[in-house]
């Protein structure tokens, strides 16, 4: 008899606990879908634009209420199972694990994303764009890598449209090539902010980029891009920081450019024009060394050129030109002005003055070009310096051939 009773109660309590583990799972899978709607409805409130300490501060008064996104039910570690509360026959045991199932926070990829759009969000209320460079930390948060992850998971098709519409609204750039450009851009922002010219020297840098290279490089043909219209654009771009940034199209190089700023600077530091003189610098250029050379050879500039100069106050100097020595020019003046236009060429290419003795360097003088063998042609004027004149001299030092 006794066995038939422990039978009975056993067979009881295995219905029992059945009968509340099918009421766990329909709790459980209840709770799910409740996570799922919660995440849904914080994804429609963070399109409307509000933002993350908002939203946190909109849920903070719902019990249990998780931050938004990424929503998940679970039962927390040490809350009771159906089996251990099972032989309990008021139903305690299914509500207890009801109240166990709670919305908890796994740190999801959607909480992450989130996190970062907001953060972009502040970055252009403060900066009015989204050209974010690489290594930026917003606050603590990483933006300028969070920015690149969501470039490449554009590229790679994985990136909901909802999330690519927000981002464009917000002004990202998705192009590789244009988020390069525009890092690069805005350290030339940061050059000009210091210098007042784009005109940079090969060496020069801001904020950590080779932005004198960079500029070197994007003046040369096709250095803006193949594509004509973001060709275009980006000119536009740059133009905008410094309508002069390629003085190649205006007729001089970006040494004359450099040098003309350094020039206007001095002037509105309040230098007088007379007291510019060789040795006068500007941000390490000889501005006074230069001004001789312009007034010397003004008849020589362009019509722009001239008319910039003479803004400054600067007029052509009058003064009787000494003649050659014979044989001062190496094979007679056009040689010599020849050797001298490829060594300022192949200078201000290189940025350097040393030149490999078979050097040879292709110049356009008056539409006809010219193969000089400067390496060849530089020595020699070295080795026959005490038959060259003052004034040739002088030209060859302001080119910085020391010996001259």
């Amino acid at each position: 008899m006794e066995h038939s009773e422990q039978s009975a109660q056993l067979a009881l309590s295995i219905d029992r606990h059945n009968s509340l583990s099918r009421l766990a799972r329909d709790l459980w899978r209840q709770a799910q879908a409740e996570s799922r709607r919660i995440g849904e409805m914080v994804e429609a409130v963070m399109a409307t634009g509000i933002s993350w300490t908002e939203l946190g501060t909109l849920l903070d008064g719902v019990d249990d209420a998780p931050p938004p996104a990424g929503l998940v039910a679970r039962v927390p570690s040490g809350a009771p199972s159906a089996a251990e509360k099972g032989v309990r026959e008021d139903g305690e045991a299914a509500l207890t694990v009801a109240k166990g199932i709670t919305l908890q926070v796994i740190e999801p990829e959607r909480q992450g994303w989130l996190r970062g759009y907001d953060a972009a969000q502040r970055y252009r209320e403060r900066m009015g764009d989204l050209e974010v460079p690489y290594g930026h930390l917003e606050g603590t948060y990483p933006l300028g890598r969070w920015l690149s992850d969501q470039r490449r998971t554009l590229r790679a098709g994985q990136m909901p449209s909802e999330r690519a519409d927000r981002l464009e609204a917000l002004g990202i750039v998705w192009d590789t090539a244009d988020a390069a450009f525009a890092e690069n851009l805005a350290a030339a922002r940061a050059y000009f902010a210091e210098a007042g010219t784009l005109a940079a020297p090969r060496h020069a840098t801001a904020l950590d980029k080779p932005v004198g290279q960079w500029l070197t490089n994007i003046r040369r043909p096709g250095g803006l891009g193949k594509d004509p219209e973001r060709a275009e654009r980006r000119a536009a771009q740059l133009a905008a920081v410094d309508p002069d940034w390629n003085p190649a199209v205006l007729g001089w190089t970006v040494d004359w450019q450099r040098h003309y700023v350094g020039l206007a600077a001095l002037l509105d530091d309040g230098a007088l024009l007379t007291g510019i003189v060789p040795g006068v610098t500007y941000r390490g250029d000889d501005i006074g060394r230069w001004l001789t050379r312009q007034r010397r050879d003004f008849t020589r500039l362009n019509e722009e050129q001239q008319i910039r100069l003479a803004t400054c106050g600067v007029q052509p100097a009058v003064r009787a030109r000494k003649a050659p020595e014979s044989g001062g020019a190496g094979r007679g003046g056009e040689a010599f002005t020849r050797g001298l236009a490829a060594l300022a060429q192949y200078i201000e290419r290189e940025q350097r003055t040393v030149i490999p003795r078979q050097h040879t360097e292709r110049i356009t003088i008056n539409g006809d070009e010219h193969e000089v063998r400067l390496g060849v042609w530089v020595s020699n004027q070295k080795s026959r310096r005490n038959k060259l004149n003052g004034e040739q001299l002088a030209l060859l030092a302001e080119l910085g051939m020391d010996w001259a």
